[in-house]
């Protein structure tokens, strides 16, 4: 997979390129370019906080604070070298660092994670038996109603 904006290689399905900031999901929350986006099978937590940064678009030229308007204030804040700073968000399941200049202006993306989190056992089997319980409370409403109405 290859950044549409600046032609990097991205070996690893992402929601950015690690070297523009472009991001590399459609509208459709699915990547511009083949592989599969995780966000939808992290974590709760973490399938929000991926999906906040995947609403930030291109982030080149934004500044932290625009995008922790967006995302929210990171877990972590860090000085680097030449006055630049690492702003690191961390959620169950996601993970992503960014880099920002003197000037507060993003530079990159230096790593992303999400975790590929399966669907826990049981969880179609309560889904299925709670909706079988609504459906059966529904109808016997309805019925009672219609009993009630003659």
């Amino acid at each position: 997979m290859y950044c549409p904006s600046c032609g990097t290689e991205v070996s690893d399905p992402q929601q950015f390129c690690p070297k523009c900031g472009a991001s590399l999901v459609a509208k459709t929350g699915l990547p511009k370019a083949g592989g599969e986006f995780r966000g939808p099978s992290v974590t709760a937590s973490g399938r929000v906080l991926s999906l906040r940064f995947a609403t930030l678009g291109d982030m080149r030229g934004k500044t932290e604070g625009e995008i922790i308007a967006v995302v929210g204030p990171p877990s972590s804040v860090s000085s680097m070298a030449f006055g630049q700073s690492l702003l690191q968000w961390q959620a169950t399941g996601y993970h992503i660092a960014l880099l920002f200049d003197a000037g507060g202006r993003f530079v990159k993306i230096t790593h992303e994670y999400a975790h590929q989190a399966p669907a826990p056992s049981g969880c179609m089997i309560l889904l299925t038996l709670i909706f079988v319980a609504l459906a059966t409370v529904t109808l016997s409403s309805f019925a009672m109603l219609r009993a009630i109405s003659r």
